[in-house]
């Protein structure tokens, strides 16, 4: 898988709006942080305080504590960070990437870019418009996905230029996110689960079980694709050996 294949996998599954530990890309010993810029840029910004409660921007937290519980570590912490924030609509237009290193194995890169945040009831009119900066550092997974080691993210009020462009694409916006599942349901009704986030869980339970793709795959689907219930059917099946040779890397 080339650079780029990596970064758009990454960036299809990170923002899926449908957190949960089966569609989860980050490894199990993942990093992840937070950091807000609450400088007021755009007229259209709001608090940031969904954010401000789990950050961890050195400038504004100066308690030890707290700096070190805002450091999430592992997959059941942060998808747990991710859920709690704002559901949002990302705005590809707006995106920039610098890939900062690239190996066979690992690639680190920064995406700039913008989204509204369409949590409540609010009019599309009055969304708020953020502008992010996301760091990621990640590693091929089965030669044919991804996975993320180290995710550091910063949001803050979008500056006026960006809001004017976000809101020449809001009749497009209101038309997608009017098609979107919300969270709960996107995380629990497979038949909406996009592609990329099946293929993450297949990654993710090969990596785990040392099983190949082909035996990943049909042991999710047999237990509709609910990844802890298809784990522990794996360990029982492995307790009773079961589980066939041809079925491993």
């Amino acid at each position: 898988m080339n650079c780029y294949k990596k970064i758009e996998a990454c960036i299809a599954a990170a923002w899926s709006n449908a957190f949960s530990l089966h569609t989860c890309v980050h490894v199990e010993q993942a990093v992840f942080s937070l950091a807000v810029n609450s400088s007021p840029l755009g007229s259209r910004g709001s608090s940031l305080q969904s954010y401000v409660n789990c950050e961890r921007n050195y400038l504004y937290v100066k308690d030890l504590g707290k700096r070190l519980s805002a450091l999430k570590r592992g997959r059941i912490d942060i998808v747990q960070l991710l859920k709690n924030l704002p559901r949002t609509k990302h705005i590809p237009s707006t995106f920039t990437v610098d890939v900062v290193r690239t190996t066979p194995s690992t690639t680190a890169f920064v995406l700039y870019g913008a989204y509204v945040e369409v949590e409540g009831r609010r009019p599309p009119e009055s969304w708020a418009i953020r502008s992010f900066t996301r760091m990621f550092v990640i590693t091929t997974v089965g030669g044919t996905g991804v996975s993320i080691i180290n995710d550091q993210m910063m949001v803050r009020n979008a500056s006026a230029k960006v809001v004017k462009l976000v809101m020449q694409e809001l009749p497009q916006l209101v038309q997608e996110v009017s098609m979107q599942p919300s969270t709960s349901a996107a995380a629990t009704d497979v038949s909406m689960m996009p592609d990329t986030l099946q293929q993450a869980a297949v990654q993710r339970l090969s990596m785990e079980t040392r099983m190949n793709l082909h035996w990943s795959a049909k042991c999710l689907e047999e237990n509709q694709w609910d990844y802890n219930k298809a784990l522990a059917a794996f360990n029982f099946l492995m307790t009773q050996s079961k589980v066939p040779p041809e079925a491993f890397i």
